[in-house]
């Protein structure tokens, strides 16, 4: 079973300024707890106890902040670069603090109620070195349906499209280290090196969301505040 997961905290969260002007993304508060809080005990509710965060902007404050997990039942270590390195180099950096053969890597801005566990279940069923939680991709906007006259004849509130998207959240062999690049994304990287049947999706249709924004901020604290998940993770 997989129980280490890599934490990708160190980006500079520009759009959800001014409230990262003094701390990296994932100490944003959503309600009344830090972002990556409420990750971690996403984590944690589904066997992760062994926690790397790949940190950079404003490292320090995260540090101090969690110390080394014991409060949060967990393990936690960190990884922090000079300087950006990118998803891929970041993930690269911190795959040396861990021996585990597999591990979970996740985006430091997801909220999610997704079945971690049943992903890490498929990976390992399936014999694939990088699985990706895929996610429905909801359009921001509303759309139009118009006819060749130009009359409208539909109108939709943000529909969710067939596509799906990358969920930010991954289960990886640890021998994909190697193909890794030193900066610079690893999606890109591992789908252009990989043979297909070694890079799989996990489909997912529970909650999820990506805290770009400022009104993504406040999207996911209603969610929080409205759902249950407070009380199922707290």
């Amino acid at each position: 079973m997989t129980e280490t997961a890599i934490i990708l905290a160190g980006g500079r969260g520009e759009r959800l300024m001014p409230h990262t002007q003094d701390k990296p993304k994932v100490m944003v508060p959503l309600v009344d707890q830090p972002m990556v809080v409420w990750q971690l005990a996403w984590l944690r509710s589904h066997g992760i106890r062994k926690i790397i965060i790949a940190a950079g902007y404003k490292a320090e404050v995260l540090k101090k902040f969690l110390g080394d997990g014991s409060a949060y039942g967990l393990s936690i270590d960190y990884s922090v670069e000079d300087q950006p390195l990118g998803t891929g180099g970041a993930l690269k950096r911190a795959l040396k603090q861990t021996s585990a053969r597999s591990v979970v890597v996740t985006n430091g801005d997801i909220i999610t109620e997704c079945d971690l566990t049943a992903m890490i279940t498929a990976h390992h069923k399936s014999g694939a070195q990088v699985t990706v939680m895929a996610v429905p991709c909801q359009l921001p906007w509303d759309t139009l349906s118009i006819d060749d006259h130009q009359r409208i004849t539909a109108y939709q509130q943000k529909p969710r499209l067939d596509h799906r998207i990358s969920g930010g959240i991954f289960v990886i062999d640890r021998a994909v280290k190697n193909i890794l690049p030193d900066t610079g994304d690893q999606e890109a990287t591992l789908l252009k090196t990989l043979p297909k049947e070694q890079f799989r999706a996990f489909l997912a249709d529970d909650y999820w969301i990506a805290v770009d924004t400022v009104k993504d901020k406040g999207q996911v604290e209603a969610y929080l505040q409205n759902s249950g998940f407070m009380t199922k993770y707290s």
